[in-house]
């Protein structure tokens, strides 16, 4: 049976305990969904889907926030329980929470055994200053590897995402040394537009240095970098013939609107958190109960089929998929259209495409299965 995953992202609360500058989800709303709208709000989501007559699988409920730490740790394991046992009667069901530890060391320990030590994932930055508590980087730090450190001593050291504003590129090869050190997986992942303005690094410097971090990494580091990790399986299984359909995640599926949703607090319901941020093309709400906006999703599903020309002849259209709708909106050429950060992606490509020719693809996959293995 063809896997068929679908991904809701649900922010219990705006509250944030730090300050990111490039963060897309800045906010001074600190709103929050109570319990009983939560566990409410499960019945319009399975409505919503049923609407969409998706033949899902797998469902995974991430919880998010602002950060979910702030929010009451009881609450969270009732809305959490719920959510088990009522989408478990209709799917292959598991949950996760994103969390930047910023917090006691019981509050993050306390998430592990919620929702599982491979179900919790975080965020890093250990160079520069952009990211505060109470306005210091310093007590940021010192907070943030102190529980990272007790639960890779107790659990294992959790994967990240690195966020490459022009602050995280100059800082990029030395985030990857540490994170290859402590044996942390990484997310890549370029800012988005939101809550607060972002210092954008030139894309081609971008392409250039990921190219670069590329090289070093491949058949030689033992933790995964996403996307290398994540383009390298998927052009390796078309180097062999093979399909790469079910090889896919957020940012590089033009089919997005058929595999995912994010909630606010207010019980507003759009694609994805990166819409949200952004306030673009608003699907519903959960506690109104009028259903999905229709005409609104049918826009978004159309990208599937009115990609940009040059992604439709584009020979890692199989890989990309045309990247992030967000991407692409916010690069001024709309939900069809071609994300500007195509020439990063494409250059890694290419250096991929190098790399395989010259390579026995068993003793790379080999590799990579021990990476998703470790």
């Amino acid at each position: 049976m063809e896997i068929a995953p679908y991904t809701v992202h649900f922010r219990l609360t705006k509250q944030c305990n730090a300050d990111c500058s490039y963060c897309s989800s800045y906010t001074t709303d600190a709103s929050r969904m109570g319990l009983n709208d939560a566990i409410t709000s499960f019945h319009e989501i399975k409505k919503f889907l049923d609407e969409m007559k998706l033949n899902i699988t797998h469902f995974y409920l991430e919880f998010l926030g602002g950060e979910i730490l702030t929010y009451p740790y009881n609450d969270l394991c009732e809305i959490v329980k719920y959510a088990r046992e009522y989408f478990g009667k209709f799917y292959k069901f598991d949950t996760g929470c994103q969390t930047n530890l910023i917090g006691s060391q019981q509050k993050v320990e306390n998430l592990i055994k919620l929702f599982g030590k491979d179900k919790v994932s975080t965020s890093i930055d250990s160079f520069s200053s952009l990211r505060t508590v109470n306005g210091c980087d310093l007590k940021y730090r010192a907070i943030f590897k102190k529980n990272d450190d007790y639960l890779a001593k107790n659990y294992h050291r959790l994967p990240a995402v690195y966020v490459l504003d022009s602050d995280g590129l100059d800082n990029l090869e030395r985030e990857v040394k540490r994170a290859n050190h402590l044996s942390r997986n990484l997310n890549i992942r370029l800012p988005f537009n939101g809550g607060k303005d972002v210092n954008y690094a030139d894309l081609d410097r971008i392409a250039e240095l990921m190219c670069g971090v590329f090289d070093k990494w491949v058949m030689n580091s033992n933790i995964i970098i996403d996307p290398f990790y994540l383009f390298l399986k998927k052009r390796i299984n078309t180097f062999l013939g093979k399909s790469v359909k079910a090889i896919t995640h957020c940012n590089f599926q033009c089919d997005c609107a058929i595999k995912s949703l994010n909630i606010d607090p207010s019980g507003d319901i759009y694609l994805c958190q990166e819409m949200a941020d952004a306030n673009l093309f608003k699907l519903g709400n959960v506690k109104d109960r009028r259903g999905l906006d229709q005409p609104v999703w049918n826009i978004l599903q159309a990208r599937t089929r009115l990609l940009h020309k040059d992604c439709l002849s584009c020979p890692y259209l199989k890989e990309c998929q045309g990247g992030c709708m967000v991407n692409s909106i916010q690069s001024g050429n709309g939900v069809y259209g071609k994300p500007n950060e195509c020439i990063v992606w494409k250059a890694i490509f290419r250096r991929i495409d190098s790399f395989l020719l010259s390579r026995n693809p068993e003793e790379v996959i080999e590799w990579l299965d021990n990476l998703e293995t470790k």
